[in-house]
């Protein structure tokens, strides 16, 4: 609460900067006590929603606006007494006064100056250019599933309002606002959570033989599953894995299609923008290293890393890939950005130990997934790594308690199933 205590401040100072000082002079010399407590008390209520009643980043949405615009009546206020004060100050001199008013004139340009560039949001079309990507990058009728608000937003724009891609089935992963077929087969009704039914139609829907594609900005989400995924642009390619062969050499470079405006441009970029353009960069160069032009692909990482600076989640995307490529000095880097920004230990314990794994040290991989589990029991995959680092040092029946555990934080994996089961478990 500390922390998004002065996160809140910060934003709000970034709003007027100094001319809060005014905003205080206009609060202070208020008339009454009462309107004093008025203000305070607006202040003081927005404080608390926003940092106590609220769990998502400010930087994502400003809970901080009310504030905004309380700070705005009073910085007037604070104006209209610093022109009266100058009034009484200078004998009421016409001059004084004259000039009193046009600098009072010219304040609002004050105001502008600073956040102009900021708000200079004329070339900012990332994501418009982002969602006309997505569609780009599925063939002719086939079948794309997407995630995220980032995603479902501006694609649902594209498909409703301008009919992009009326070829395509369009689903989205939350059956929001294009619902998912009903395939269950095993009766007209289904009972259950909707992710497990979800995992059903999904499962279907690639296994029916078309073009399936999934959209999401973490394809982990979508892991252990009775289909593999293909890199293809932004999006990924959900392929039944004994076609993955036949998949990997029918795959078309869909990146020369794609709109690159705005990624390019050097408009101001909140929060959301640079996830959004950092996505697009990790992409692209997580592409061309999977095409052996590692530099280049190596270069585009460090773009995409520098433009979303503050996004734990990219960062550790960005170290979980170049740990899956063997590329462990670019691992360790991208791990410690991760580490600097993350404030969930599990997972950054279970980060550490898959570096450590790769790396051939059983022994490190053992204590930062031992510290993973001990901070988030939930995390399964921590105790399925746990487990299988055990294995590989010959303890089998610490490996088999620490798969159990997994399997009881999360029942569907199928290849832990197997792999327990050829063990005889």
């Amino acid at each position: 609460y500390i922390t998004r205590f002065f996160g809140v401040l910060k934003e709000t100072y970034g709003q007027y900067h100094v001319f809060w000082l005014l905003a205080f002079w206009g609060w202070l010399t208020q008339q009454g006590l009462k309107w004093k407590a008025f203000w305070g008390i607006l202040f003081f209520c927005d404080c608390i929603y926003t940092v106590f009643l609220n769990i998502i980043s400010t930087e994502i949405t400003a809970f901080q606006i009310p504030s905004s615009i309380f700070g705005a009546i009073l910085i007037g206020l604070g104006l209209d007494q610093l022109l009266q004060w100058i009034s009484h100050a200078t004998g009421k001199s016409a001059i004084w006064i004259r000039c009193a008013r046009i600098a009072a004139f010219c304040f609002p340009a004050l105001l502008l100056a600073t956040n102009l560039y900021q708000n200079d949001q004329h070339e900012n079309y990332t994501a418009y250019e982002f969602g006309t990507n997505v569609l780009r990058s599925a063939w002719d009728q086939g079948t794309l599933l997407v995630e995220g608000d980032n995603l479902v937003f501006p694609i649902t724009y594209l498909a409703l309002v301008e009919n992009a891609r009326p070829d395509l089935a369009l689903y989205d992963r939350h059956n929001l606002f294009f619902k998912m077929p009903f395939l269950y087969r095993e009766g007209p009704t289904f009972t259950g959570k909707w992710k497990e039914l979800r995992r059903i139609i999904e499962d279907e829907l690639v296994e029916s033989g078309g073009h399936v594609y999934i959209a999401t900005f973490n394809e982990k989400v979508i892991s252990d599953r009775g289909f593999d995924l293909i890199p293809h642009g932004l999006v990924s390619r959900a392929i039944p894995s004994k076609k993955y062969e036949s998949a990997l050499r029918e795959a078309i470079n869909p990146w020369p299609s794609y709109m690159t405006e705005s990624f390019n441009s050097t408009f101001w970029r909140d929060y959301m923008t640079r996830t959004v353009t950092g996505y697009f960069f990790f992409k692209m160069a997580r592409d061309l290293i999977l095409r052996n032009q590692e530099g280049l692909g190596a270069s585009l990482m460090k773009k995409a890393s520098s433009i979303a600076y503050n996004d734990r989640t990219l960062h550790g995307d960005i170290a979980s890939f170049y740990v899956d490529m063997g590329m462990l000095d670019e691992a360790k880097e991208a791990l410690g950005l991760f580490s600097k920004y993350t404030n969930k230990r599990g997972l950054l314990h279970n980060m550490w130990g898959y570096y450590y794994a790769k790396a051939g040290n059983v022994d490190n991989a053992i204590v930062s997934f031992e510290k993973s589990v001990q901070a988030d029991p939930s995390l399964f995959d921590a105790s399925r790594n746990l487990g299988l680092m055990y294995l590989e040092k010959g303890a089998p029946d610490l490996a088999r308690q620490a798969f159990e555990k997994s399997l009881l934080a999360n029942p569907k994996q199928p290849s832990l199933i197997r792999l327990m089961q050829s063990k005889g478990w």
